[in-house]
């Protein structure tokens, strides 16, 4: 390895670790969502992976990884609500194990329709982190903290809904890249992914809706 490129891993393993830092200082694991892309992207194989896999197999592993990363993603919100009363927690669901089974809902349309349009076009994962952030700021907490035009709640938002939405991309792209993907304007792919990833959120509160009903929780 060069010595630039140890010097560079060097000061992202630091600026990795005055995050965390800075988390559990604050008491506030969301954020810790954002390091664990860094190292993904980091130290995940720079290698194009043999095309082994056809798309609908691809397809498939993507959305299962995607589901994943999401539940973790949660995992860290309930973190983060656990020492709320249940009625201040800003989750799905107050009760840890039923917020659970209802991310699994939200979760799994999201990455379904974004692996539609990323197994359909060529992005790059700077594209792919701007519009899952974009997309988070729009949507999260039913658009309250898009309507509270605080800058800082917008970052902060950003950075997570950015990284648990590249996550899985990351671990796939080299392999996206054996297939025959279509080239087409950068702004355009971007807006694409948007729309998708706002049809996954329509998707996701009717799945949910569903899941509500089934599990026996009460409607109002």
């Amino acid at each position: 390895m060069r010595p630039q490129q140890n010097s560079y891993k060097i000061i992202l393993l630091i600026s990795i670790g005055l995050i965390v830092a800075l988390a559990l200082l604050l008491n506030d694991s969301m954020i810790l969502i954002f390091p664990l892309f860094l190292l993904i992207w980091m130290f995940f194989p720079n290698h194009v992976e043999e095309a082994d896999w056809s798309k609908n197999k691809s397809f498939i592993f993507y959305l299962i990884i995607g589901t994943i990363v999401g539940l973790i993603t949660e995992l860290f919100a309930i973190l983060n609500n656990l020492s709320k009363p249940p009625e201040e927690r800003i989750l799905f669901h107050p009760d840890p194990a039923i917020n659970i089974v209802l991310a699994i809902f939200y979760y799994f349309p999201i990455f379904f329709f974004a692996a539609i349009i990323l197994h359909k076009y060529k992005m790059t994962e700077i594209n792919v982190f701007l519009i899952g952030g974009i997309y988070g700021i729009c949507t999260e907490q039913m658009f309250q903290i898009l309507l509270s035009f605080n800058l800082i709640l917008w970052f902060y938002v950003f950075l997570v809904y950015g990284s648990f939405i590249t996550i899985p991309y990351t671990i796939f792209k080299n392999r996206l890249n054996n297939f025959d993907l279509k080239e087409i304007n950068k702004l355009k792919s971007m807006i694409i992914l948007f729309i998708a990833l706002l049809l996954g959120f329509i998707g996701a509160f009717l799945l949910m809706g569903i899941a509500w009903i089934l599990l026996g929780l009460p409607l109002v």
